[in-house]
């Protein structure tokens, strides 16, 4: 019989793009079993792009009952929770799921401590020889006897970032087997998408040479420069590297950083500094992020795309991100950690951290170069 296993995810880019190598290990592992992501409208443009998940459900506008009905109509083998705040978890609780794996909190520690007990192996085959295969199953699931498998994590303390944790998870469905595989993630990376490549080629038309990628954008973490900031990076990498492109990415509707034209260069022309500008379209930030050798982020999705695509990153984090966010690809020597709300940055302050950037930036282009 076909395994079931459902993964709740419903959360940003970044959260999304981390929780790949965690579902693409379940596909590894356990090739016959059928996946099925929940997740909301951003999960939905992430995920799709992959074909080892089986199924995607669209959970952004459903009630509590909605959700709980659809988790029930496939009746999973099991249910991996990734977000174990007390609405998800009294969902995935009241579905028909066998096994439920999440994070240990205070809300869940107790949950189903009888089912914990009545659902191993020496007691299920008593209760099962008992009763009978047919009566033990009605009786076993709708009384809610079912696992519900806890890994603990400091959120506070705990230095494991959060991929590994979500890649616990799947440890649990089977730990021995987990243990003694070998996986490759390479499925788990974005695949290429020539409608985005083409995207952006005419969207981007700039001279040969190093690509130097600028984030200034984050809505997840204020630990970055002020716009000002990154106009002053900007300029400064233009004329330490004039070798190199570089390149803001941008938006419509986002706030537009202070360059003018004569802080560029002594004629007023910006030869090697261009602007991005993205619709909507995920996939076109993707392509673009996979045409640069380098990318300067703050700690958000951007960063993560790079992180999966194997770029080489500058991340400015704070100390918290830097354990928690860390990226598999992620060189931590290239990580900046900064103290200080951007707006509370004194100038000094934020001239030594460009100084910094630049520095890692030209040591980046210089190894790319031997």
């Amino acid at each position: 019989m076909q395994t079931k296993i459902a993964y709740y995810r419903n959360l940003f880019i970044g959260d999304s793009i981390i929780a790949l190598d965690s579902l693409y290990a379940i596909k590894a592992l356990y090739p016959n079993a059928f996946l099925v992501v929940y997740t909301g409208d951003i999960g939905v443009r992430i995920f799709s792009k992959f074909d080892f998940i089986d199924e995607i459900v669209n959970i952004q506008n459903l009630s509590k009952e909605q959700i709980i009905k659809a988790l029930d109509s496939k009746e999973f083998d099991y249910l991996i929770l990734t977000q174990p705040n007390r609405r998800h978890t009294s969902i995935a609780s009241a579905s028909n799921a066998k096994v439920i794996i999440s994070y240990a909190m205070w809300h869940n520690i107790f949950r189903r401590f009888w089912g914990n007990i009545f659902s191993t192996k020496i007691f299920s085959k008593i209760f099962c020889k008992i009763l009978g295969e047919k009566i033990f199953s009605k009786v076993f699931y709708k009384r809610g006897f079912r696992q519900f498998k806890r890994v603990f994590y400091s959120v506070a303390f705990g230095s494991t970032p959060n991929y590994k944790r979500l890649l616990s998870l799947v440890r649990e469905i089977d730990a021995p087997h987990y243990d003694s595989s070998k996986i490759d993630f390479t499925p788990a990376r974005f695949p290429p998408s020539p409608t985005h490549i083409e995207f952006v080629k005419q969207n981007l038309k700039i001279p040969k040479g190093y690509k130097i990628l600028i984030n200034p954008y984050s809505n997840s973490s204020p630990i970055s420069l002020t716009p000002q900031g990154y106009t002053t990076l900007a300029t400064t990498l233009a004329k330490a590297l004039p070798q190199a492109q570089i390149i803001i990415s941008s938006f419509e509707g986002a706030p537009k950083l202070p360059l003018k034209s004569d802080s560029l260069n002594s004629k007023g022309e910006a030869k090697n500094i261009h602007i991005f500008k993205n619709n909507h379209d995920l996939g076109n930030l993707i392509e673009l992020v996979r045409s640069v050798d380098l990318l300067i982020s703050p700690s958000t999705g951007t960063i993560h795309i790079a992180d999966n695509l194997g770029i080489k990153i500058i991340g400015l984090y704070s100390k918290r991100d830097m354990r928690l966010w860390l990226g598999k690809n992620m060189d931590k020597s290239s990580i900046i950690v900064l103290k200080t709300h951007y707006s509370k940055l004194k100038r000094s302050e934020e001239s030594k951290i460009i100084e910094t950037i630049t520095q890692k930036t030209i040591e980046v282009i210089n190894g790319l170069k031997e």
